[in-house]
């Protein structure tokens, strides 16, 4: 394995918990999982006029290779045309790419934009992929510090700081996984004067842009990024419910061609790399023309979110040694648990504790990163309400029992 010795506690941790919530439900405990954001698995499943869209693909004889198929430009322009209505961004069709699922979208940026030694500065916490992506390519992710007390505010003074030359981007999650932040739009100019000043592009991951709660809306960086480079990466996993289909795409904001090299080498690389299916190319271009019919389907599992962040937020404040902020957006809230660190040494030992006497399980915080992420752990919203309540029982009883 190529990862450094900075990353490898995080691989081991992660199969401590797997393997010990595989000893309870051996015993024939019921485990309740707070961990992947997988909407489809809680009830909430894709647009009908999408899955219909994929059933007639497959009658229309949609099996040919993509590129034979001319399912390709039709989505790329309906991406487009997304793009631009929701975010006000102008994007030629050309500047498209897809790829299958947005996280292999940001694997073939980090693939073009770094080399052996390189790094990207991210806000922490911040997507815990980002980590193994970067140390399997002999590179890294530096963080900056997002400040809890001010709803995961980014310290752009450390962000400044912390360029060197072997910084070749700035990569953001926008509304953002874990914490459930949504960076205005001062944060984000903030972000790419910053990338201007030192000549490097911004990547945003913004996969939960539709995915906001209280009336807010997710800025997408583009839109207020003028001539600095933006890479954003997005698709219909999450606004579509479509996790399992594997379909995503990158879009370069590049109006003063300052990357046009990436752009070229991107294409490339995704060549390479492997298409999306054709019958789920043409599936998803029809929800993407049918954008306003496909939110108001989201606003179901939307509305439903936000009744359990109330829930969740409410009721972790209840308990003694847990606090949490608000999320405003994304499917999770990112409470911190003052006693990790002194009663448990680390998040793997309190949820290897709370795994075994409660049968919950969480996502451990420092997947995030080690200087904010640590004493937290990431909770999901998507389960039932009822589901919710007897989740957080168990928390405060395992709680009251241990501290």
């Amino acid at each position: 394995m190529l990862l450094s010795s900075k990353f490898e506690p995080v691989v081991p941790a992660t199969e401590i918990l797997s393997k010990a919530v595989q000893e309870v439900r051996s015993q024939g405990k019921h485990v309740m999982s707070l961990t992947g954001g997988d909407p489809s698995a809680y009830g909430f499943h894709p647009p009908k006029l999408v899955q219909e869209a994929l059933k007639k693909a497959l009658d229309d004889n949609y099996h040919m290779y993509p590129l034979g198929s001319g399912a390709l430009p039709k989505l790329r322009q309906a991406i487009a045309e997304r793009e631009k209505k929701v975010h006000g961004v102008d994007y030629d069709p050309d500047d498209i790419v897809i790829t299958p699922g947005s996280t292999q979208a940001q694997t073939l940026a980090f693939l073009t934009l770094l080399d052996t030694g390189d790094e990207l500065l991210s806000p922490e916490p911040t997507y815990q992929q980002y980590f193994f992506y970067t140390a399997y390519m002999k590179s890294k992710i530096s963080t900056v510090i997002s400040m809890e007390d001010e709803d995961w505010r980014v310290d752009l003074d450390e962000l400044r700081s912390k360029m060197t030359r072997r910084t070749k981007g700035i990569i953001i999650n926008n509304p953002n996984n874990p914490t459930g932040a949504v960076y205005d739009e001062k944060t984000l100019k903030g972000i790419t004067n910053i990338a201007g000043e030192y000549d490097i592009p911004v990547i945003a991951d913004e996969v939960y842009d539709m995915c906001t709660f209280d009336g807010m809306k997710a800025v997408s960086v583009a839109s207020v990024a003028g001539d600095v480079p933006v890479i954003v990466t997005n698709g219909p996993a999450k606004s579509f419910m479509t996790t399992g289909w594997r379909c995503g795409y990158l879009a370069v904001h590049d109006p003063a061609e300052k990357i046009k090299n990436f752009t070229e080498a991107v294409r490339v690389l995704d060549a390479v790399t492997g298409d999306v299916a054709t019958p789920i190319t043409v599936a998803i271009t029809v929800g993407y023309q049918n954008w306003d019919k496909c939110m108001k389907h989201l606003e179901v599992m939307r509305s439903h979110l936000q009744k359990a962040r109330d829930l969740t937020v409410k009721r972790l404040n209840e308990i003694n040694g847990i606090t949490a902020n608000s999320p405003k957006g994304a499917m999770y809230a990112f409470p911190k648990v003052d006693a990790i660190g002194k009663r448990w040494k680390n998040d793997t030992e309190f949820m290897l504790d709370l795994v075994k006497q409660k049968q919950v399980i969480f996502v451990q915080g420092s997947n995030y990163g080690s200087r904010t992420g640590f004493g937290h752990f990431r909770a999901l919203l998507l389960p039932s309400l009822q589901d919710l309540e007897e989740v957080y029982d168990r928390l405060e009883s395992f709680m009251k029992t241990n501290t």
